[in-house]
């Protein structure tokens, strides 16, 4: 996988920062670590990383540049 910015297929206005990749400890199951990069009221200003299966993560994003957008 490609560290950089991806949108979600369906709402393409919504933009991540895709970190890397982890490994579930027992399981060893690969996943997708990322950042939301927009602001939600209740996350009150912290960064909320997130993480999805592989499979699903390739499903529902498309990467679009390395590069963090200008505001």
């Amino acid at each position: 996988m490609k560290a950089g910015i991806y949108v979600n297929k369906k709402h393409p206005q919504d933009k991540y920062l895709l970190i890397g990749l982890a490994r579930q400890h027992y399981t060893n199951e690969e996943v997708i670590v990322y950042v939301p990069l927009r602001i939600e009221k209740e996350w009150a200003g912290t960064a909320r990383m997130s993480y999805r299966t592989v499979e699903d993560f390739n499903e529902n994003f498309e990467w679009v540049d390395d590069r963090l957008p200008e505001s």
